[in-house]
């Protein structure tokens, strides 16, 4: 596997298969909302400018597309 010694790669496989389960535990854990229940109200910058309360929105459904930018 690209030239790598045998240990080198069982390190490797160790460490990815360690990120995958804290991603696992890490993703479980930011999901706190029950199901049906109101979310929390949030303001974003918009695209164009300005910002966005997720409240502005009530009574209607909303889709959010989150890239994970900070």
């Amino acid at each position: 596997m690209l030239g790598l010694r045998p240990t080198a790669v069982r390190r490797l496989r160790a460490a990815f298969a360690a990120a995958l389960l804290l991603a696992g535990f890490a993703c479980a854990a930011l999901a706190q909302i029950p199901l049906g229940a109101t979310g929390p109200d949030f303001t974003k910058t918009a695209l164009g400018g300005g910002s966005v309360s997720i409240s502005q929105y009530g009574g209607k459904v909303v889709v959010l597309f989150l890239l994970g930018y900070s």
